[in-house]
Protein backbone atom coordinates (compact mmCIF):
# COMPACT_ATOMS: atom_id res chain seq x y z
CA UNK A 1 0.00 0.00 0.00
CA UNK A 2 1.39 3.41 -0.96
CA UNK A 3 1.58 6.03 1.80
CA UNK A 4 -1.16 8.02 0.00
CA UNK A 5 -3.52 5.04 0.32
CA UNK A 6 -3.24 3.70 -3.22
CA UNK A 7 -2.80 -0.06 -3.64
CA UNK A 8 0.49 -0.89 -5.35
CA UNK A 9 1.41 -4.15 -7.05
CA UNK A 10 5.04 -5.15 -6.66
CA UNK A 11 7.16 -7.72 -8.43
CA UNK A 12 9.72 -8.94 -5.92
CA UNK A 13 12.86 -10.93 -6.42
CA UNK A 14 15.03 -11.73 -3.40
CA UNK A 15 17.48 -14.19 -1.87
CA UNK A 16 17.90 -15.08 1.79
CA UNK A 17 21.17 -14.49 3.62
CA UNK A 18 22.47 -16.26 6.75
CA UNK A 19 24.96 -15.63 9.48
CA UNK A 20 28.04 -17.75 10.14
CA UNK A 21 25.95 -20.15 12.19
CA UNK A 22 23.53 -20.77 9.38
CA UNK A 23 20.73 -18.71 10.89
CA UNK A 24 18.45 -16.74 8.58
CA UNK A 25 19.24 -13.08 8.88
CA UNK A 26 16.97 -11.70 6.20
CA UNK A 27 16.51 -11.21 2.48
CA UNK A 28 18.22 -9.12 -0.14
CA UNK A 29 16.16 -8.29 -3.17
CA UNK A 30 14.54 -5.83 -5.53
CA UNK A 31 10.94 -4.62 -5.62
CA UNK A 32 9.55 -3.33 -8.89
CA UNK A 33 6.28 -1.40 -9.21
CA UNK A 34 4.15 -3.26 -11.83
CA UNK A 35 0.85 -1.54 -11.03
CA UNK A 36 0.61 0.19 -14.43
CA UNK A 37 1.66 -2.92 -16.32
CA UNK A 38 -1.06 -4.98 -14.63
CA UNK A 39 -3.60 -2.27 -15.35
CA UNK A 40 -2.69 -2.37 -19.06
CA UNK A 41 -2.84 -6.17 -19.07
CA UNK A 42 -6.30 -6.14 -17.50
CA UNK A 43 -7.52 -3.51 -19.96
CA UNK A 44 -6.15 -5.59 -22.85
CA UNK A 45 -7.86 -8.70 -21.51
CA UNK A 46 -11.17 -6.84 -21.21
CA UNK A 47 -10.77 -5.53 -24.75
CA UNK A 48 -10.08 -9.04 -26.04
CA UNK A 49 -13.19 -10.32 -24.26
CA UNK A 50 -15.30 -7.57 -25.85
CA UNK A 51 -13.86 -8.39 -29.28
CA UNK A 52 -14.60 -12.09 -28.76
CA UNK A 53 -18.18 -11.29 -27.75
CA UNK A 54 -18.62 -9.09 -30.83
CA UNK A 55 -17.20 -11.77 -33.13
CA UNK A 56 -19.36 -14.56 -31.75
CA UNK A 57 -22.60 -12.54 -31.66
CA UNK A 58 -22.21 -11.07 -35.14
CA UNK A 59 -24.83 -12.17 -37.67
CA UNK A 60 -22.22 -11.78 -40.44
CA UNK A 61 -19.42 -14.21 -41.07
CA UNK A 62 -16.05 -12.96 -39.79
CA UNK A 63 -12.70 -14.38 -40.87
CA UNK A 64 -9.26 -13.20 -39.73
CA UNK A 65 -5.77 -14.36 -40.71
CA UNK A 66 -2.37 -13.81 -39.19
CA UNK A 67 0.49 -12.12 -41.06
CA UNK A 68 1.30 -15.40 -42.83
CA UNK A 69 -2.21 -15.94 -44.21
CA UNK A 70 -3.17 -18.63 -41.71
CA UNK A 71 -6.77 -18.43 -40.49
CA UNK A 72 -6.94 -17.53 -36.79
CA UNK A 73 -10.62 -16.57 -36.53
CA UNK A 74 -13.73 -18.22 -38.02
CA UNK A 75 -16.87 -17.24 -36.16
CA UNK A 76 -20.16 -19.07 -35.65
CA UNK A 77 -21.96 -17.08 -38.36
CA UNK A 78 -19.28 -18.15 -40.85
CA UNK A 79 -19.76 -21.75 -39.73
CA UNK A 80 -23.49 -21.52 -40.48
CA UNK A 81 -22.92 -19.72 -43.77
CA UNK A 82 -20.39 -22.23 -45.17
CA UNK A 83 -21.14 -25.41 -43.27
CA UNK A 84 -17.46 -25.55 -42.26
CA UNK A 85 -16.61 -25.62 -38.57
CA UNK A 86 -14.06 -23.45 -36.81
CA UNK A 87 -11.97 -26.56 -36.11
CA UNK A 88 -11.87 -27.38 -39.83
CA UNK A 89 -10.61 -23.93 -40.85
CA UNK A 90 -8.51 -22.35 -38.10
CA UNK A 91 -4.85 -23.11 -38.65
CA UNK A 92 -5.19 -23.59 -42.42
CA UNK A 93 -4.08 -21.16 -45.16
CA UNK A 94 -6.80 -18.77 -46.32
CA UNK A 95 -6.23 -19.58 -50.01
CA UNK A 96 -6.66 -23.30 -49.36
CA UNK A 97 -9.99 -22.93 -47.57
CA UNK A 98 -11.26 -20.27 -49.99
CA UNK A 99 -10.43 -22.39 -53.04
CA UNK A 100 -12.21 -25.39 -51.52
CA UNK A 101 -15.35 -23.26 -51.15
CA UNK A 102 -15.37 -22.33 -54.83
CA UNK A 103 -17.90 -24.11 -57.08
CA UNK A 104 -16.43 -27.43 -58.20
CA UNK A 105 -16.03 -26.45 -61.87
CA UNK A 106 -13.55 -23.69 -60.98
CA UNK A 107 -11.61 -25.53 -58.29
CA UNK A 108 -8.06 -26.38 -59.31
CA UNK A 109 -4.49 -26.27 -58.00
CA UNK A 110 -3.84 -23.43 -60.43
CA UNK A 111 -6.72 -21.38 -58.99
CA UNK A 112 -5.41 -21.98 -55.47
CA UNK A 113 -1.89 -20.93 -56.49
CA UNK A 114 -3.13 -17.73 -58.15
CA UNK A 115 -5.16 -16.79 -55.10
CA UNK A 116 -2.21 -17.57 -52.82
CA UNK A 117 -0.02 -15.16 -54.80
CA UNK A 118 -2.60 -12.38 -54.52
CA UNK A 119 -3.02 -12.98 -50.77
CA UNK A 120 0.75 -12.99 -50.19
CA UNK A 121 1.05 -9.60 -51.87
CA UNK A 122 -1.79 -8.25 -49.70
CA UNK A 123 -0.10 -9.61 -46.57
CA UNK A 124 3.13 -7.81 -47.44
CA UNK A 125 1.75 -4.53 -48.78
CA UNK A 126 -1.83 -4.19 -47.60
CA UNK A 127 -2.80 -3.65 -51.23
CA UNK A 128 -4.97 -5.88 -53.44
CA UNK A 129 -7.87 -5.56 -55.87
CA UNK A 130 -10.17 -7.44 -53.50
CA UNK A 131 -9.54 -5.22 -50.47
CA UNK A 132 -11.75 -2.40 -49.14
CA UNK A 133 -14.64 -2.83 -51.55
CA UNK A 134 -17.77 -5.01 -51.48
CA UNK A 135 -17.59 -8.01 -53.79
CA UNK A 136 -20.25 -10.55 -54.71
CA UNK A 137 -18.86 -14.09 -54.74
CA UNK A 138 -20.45 -17.43 -55.53
CA UNK A 139 -19.44 -20.12 -53.03
CA UNK A 140 -20.32 -23.73 -52.49
CA UNK A 141 -21.78 -24.72 -49.12
CA UNK A 142 -20.41 -27.90 -47.59
CA UNK A 143 -23.69 -29.65 -48.52
CA UNK A 144 -23.14 -28.74 -52.19
CA UNK A 145 -25.69 -25.94 -52.50
CA UNK A 146 -24.67 -22.70 -54.19
CA UNK A 147 -24.65 -19.55 -52.08
CA UNK A 148 -24.04 -15.94 -53.06
CA UNK A 149 -22.23 -13.77 -50.55
CA UNK A 150 -21.18 -10.16 -50.31
CA UNK A 151 -17.67 -9.90 -48.93
CA UNK A 152 -15.75 -6.91 -47.64
CA UNK A 153 -12.07 -7.73 -47.09
CA UNK A 154 -9.59 -5.41 -45.39
CA UNK A 155 -5.99 -5.31 -44.24
CA UNK A 156 -4.86 -4.51 -40.70
CA UNK A 157 -1.29 -3.22 -40.27
CA UNK A 158 0.92 -4.85 -37.62
CA UNK A 159 4.64 -4.66 -36.86
CA UNK A 160 5.08 -7.92 -38.81
CA UNK A 161 3.14 -6.96 -41.94
CA UNK A 162 -0.61 -7.13 -42.46
CA UNK A 163 -3.38 -9.31 -41.18
CA UNK A 164 -6.37 -9.85 -43.45
CA UNK A 165 -9.97 -9.81 -42.34
CA UNK A 166 -13.26 -10.39 -44.11
CA UNK A 167 -16.89 -9.65 -43.29
CA UNK A 168 -19.15 -11.99 -45.22
CA UNK A 169 -22.93 -11.70 -45.61
CA UNK A 170 -25.22 -14.25 -47.25
CA UNK A 171 -27.24 -12.47 -49.96
CA UNK A 172 -28.55 -15.60 -51.69
CA UNK A 173 -32.19 -14.86 -50.86
CA UNK A 174 -31.80 -11.19 -51.80
CA UNK A 175 -30.40 -12.12 -55.23
CA UNK A 176 -33.16 -14.69 -55.72
CA UNK A 177 -35.79 -12.07 -54.89
CA UNK A 178 -34.20 -9.59 -57.30
CA UNK A 179 -34.21 -12.20 -60.06
CA UNK A 180 -37.86 -13.05 -59.39
CA UNK A 181 -38.72 -9.34 -59.51
CA UNK A 182 -36.95 -8.92 -62.86
CA UNK A 183 -38.79 -11.97 -64.23
CA UNK A 184 -42.11 -10.61 -62.96
CA UNK A 185 -41.44 -7.21 -64.56
CA UNK A 186 -40.57 -8.89 -67.85
CA UNK A 187 -43.81 -10.92 -67.79
CA UNK A 188 -45.83 -7.80 -67.01
CA UNK A 189 -44.16 -5.87 -69.84
CA UNK A 190 -44.96 -8.66 -72.31
CA UNK A 191 -48.61 -8.63 -71.22
CA UNK A 192 -48.83 -4.86 -71.60
CA UNK A 193 -47.09 -4.91 -74.99
CA UNK A 194 -49.53 -7.58 -76.25
CA UNK A 195 -52.65 -5.98 -74.75
CA UNK A 196 -55.42 -4.92 -77.22
CA UNK A 197 -56.18 -2.03 -74.86
CA UNK A 198 -54.26 1.27 -75.19
CA UNK A 199 -52.00 1.74 -72.19
CA UNK A 200 -49.60 4.49 -71.28
CA UNK A 201 -47.89 5.97 -68.26
CA UNK A 202 -48.39 9.69 -67.77
CA UNK A 203 -46.18 11.34 -65.14
CA UNK A 204 -46.82 15.03 -64.48
CA UNK A 205 -48.77 15.12 -67.76
CA UNK A 206 -45.76 13.70 -69.64
CA UNK A 207 -46.09 10.34 -71.41
CA UNK A 208 -43.18 8.17 -70.25
CA UNK A 209 -44.41 4.86 -71.71
CA UNK A 210 -46.97 3.81 -74.28
CA UNK A 211 -47.79 0.37 -75.68
CA UNK A 212 -48.19 -0.44 -79.42
CA UNK A 213 -52.01 -0.15 -79.39
CA UNK A 214 -51.71 3.21 -77.66
CA UNK A 215 -49.39 4.39 -80.45
CA UNK A 216 -52.00 3.38 -83.04
CA UNK A 217 -54.74 5.23 -81.18
CA UNK A 218 -52.61 8.39 -81.15
CA UNK A 219 -51.69 7.94 -84.79
CA UNK A 220 -47.98 7.51 -84.09
CA UNK A 221 -45.70 4.93 -85.66
CA UNK A 222 -42.98 5.03 -83.00
CA UNK A 223 -42.85 6.24 -79.40
CA UNK A 224 -39.76 8.43 -79.73
CA UNK A 225 -41.50 11.76 -80.23
CA UNK A 226 -44.16 11.00 -77.63
CA UNK A 227 -41.48 10.21 -75.02
CA UNK A 228 -39.27 13.23 -75.74
CA UNK A 229 -41.07 15.62 -73.41
CA UNK A 230 -44.36 15.73 -75.30
CA UNK A 231 -47.24 16.61 -73.03
CA UNK A 232 -49.60 13.68 -72.91
CA UNK A 233 -52.60 15.92 -72.30
CA UNK A 234 -52.01 17.74 -75.59
CA UNK A 235 -51.71 14.47 -77.51
CA UNK A 236 -54.98 12.98 -76.36
CA UNK A 237 -58.45 14.29 -76.96
CA UNK A 238 -60.56 13.81 -73.84
CA UNK A 239 -64.27 13.35 -74.45
CA UNK A 240 -66.71 13.54 -71.60
CA UNK A 241 -70.12 11.89 -71.90
CA UNK A 242 -72.84 13.33 -69.73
Amino acid sequence: MHKDGRPVLLETSGVPFFDEGGNLKGYRGIDRDITERKRVEEALHASEQEFRLFVEQSSDGLVLTDEGGTIIEWNEAQERLTGLSRQECVGRPLWEVQTNMMPVPVQSPEASHRFEQVVQIALRTGQADFLNKPMEIVLSHSDGTKIIVQQMAFGSKTHQGYRLGSIIRDITQLKRTEEELRASEARYRRLVEASPIPMWINKDWIITYINPVGLKVLGATRPTRLLEGQHGISSIRITTHL
